[in-house]
Formats: structure tokens, sequence, C-alpha cells
């Protein structure tokens, strides 16, 4: 039944994006779109742009390269059930991994305040990062994406396959 009702909160999660995006929403933030316009989406094979990146007080911030990095992307209608899974296990992943990975939870077009909130209600004590074109990165929230050494996309998908697809990143 849970499995049920999880697959049926994404299937909603999925239709509120679409109309967000699609009623033109979406596109408010992304000012080198026409409204109606999709933002062209990353794909697999492809290096990621650093300068979309701001950490928490909204200075730029610069992924380092040479070892593989996490994201995982979120926006303010993800789901609560997402926030409590993904966040300790990225913590965990960050732990294990130590300084071996690179690892942010992203927040896409939410305010400090949401941030803040989340990262408190979920006693998440790392760096979290945001960004104005989230939808260059993923069109479905939440997601992971994974980038090799050298900042190349190499996966995009489920937060649970991390480990499995990190560790044929060696």
């Amino acid at each position: 039944m849970s499995m049920v009702m999880s697959l049926l909160r994404k299937l909603l999660l999925i239709g509120l994006i679409g109309i967000f995006f699609f009623c033109g929403a979406g596109t408010l933030c992304l000012s080198s779109q026409q409204p109606g316009q999709s933002p062209r989406l990353m794909k697999v094979g492809e290096k990621i742009s650093v300068e979309d990146f701001r950490g928490a007080a909204g200075e730029a911030v610069r992924i380092e390269p040479g070892k593989p990095t996490v994201l995982w992307f979120c926006i303010s209608i993800t789901m609560p059930e997402s926030f409590e899974s993904a966040l300790p296990m990225l913590d965990s992943l960050a732990e294990r991994r130590g300084d071996k990975v690179n690892v942010y939870p992203i927040f896409g077009g939410c305010s400090k305040v949401f941030i803040d909130e989340k990262i408190a209600m979920y006693h998440y004590t790392r760096p979290v990062l945001t960004t104005n074109k989230y939808l260059n990165y993923t069109y479905g929230y939440p997601a992971v994406l994974i980038f090799d050494k050298e900042g190349v996309l190499r996966y995009r998908g489920e937060i649970e396959l991390t480990d499995r697809i990190l560790d044929t990143l060696r």
C-alpha cells in the first residue's frame, strides 16, 4: 500500500511541476528563456557550469574539480518525505565518503527562509547550495545528478542508486 501511495505522490508532484512549468511560472527566473519556452536540459556527458550555484548566504560557489560530485535537486513543492529521507542520506554519504566526494543538496528557486527551515527541521549541518537555473539540470524533482571528477554529468535519477554509481566512477 505504501508503495502505491509513494507512486501516487510522485505522479501528483510531476503533474504539479508540469502545470507550474507550462503555465510560464517555471521560466520567470530564467532570463535567457522566452516565457513558455523550455530551458535547455543538461545532457549526460556534458560538463557542469559552476557559475550557476550560490551558497546559503548568496555567495558564488565553485564546485571543486578532481573528485566526483553528488547534487540532490529539490524545489519548494518537493514532498516532505523526500527531505526526510534524502537529507540524512546525503549527510551519511558525505560522512562515509569523506573528502573523496562533493555532496550538496541544491534548493532550486527556494527562499532563504524555506531553506533554513528545511535544514533545521532535518538537522542537516553540511553546506547547501541554491540556483535559479534548476530547470537546466532536471525537470523532475527531487533528483540526484552525479558528476565525475572532471565535472561531466554521468547520472540523473533516484538517490537510492548513488553509492552504486559512485563506485563505478573510481
